[in-house]
């Protein structure tokens, strides 16, 4: 176990990340660019279900 404690700001400053376990976030998170799980991205996927009492259907790419 490794314990990282900053003031202000921690900066990671590469072109890549990779973290290989399970991410926790206990605050908000900001992304500048889309954001994608299962190869769906949130910025330009759409459901098919219309209309306001439409159930909602999965996600599509």
């Amino acid at each position: 176990t490794a314990t990282l404690n900053a003031s202000d700001r921690l900066t990671l400053d590469t072109p890549s990340l990779h973290l290989t376990g399970n991410l926790t976030v206990e605050g908000t998170i900001q992304a500048h660019g889309d954001i994608t799980a299962a190869d769906i991205g949130l910025q330009r996927h759409h459901h098919t279900a219309q209309g306001p009492n439409a159930p909602t259907t999965p996600a599509q790419g």
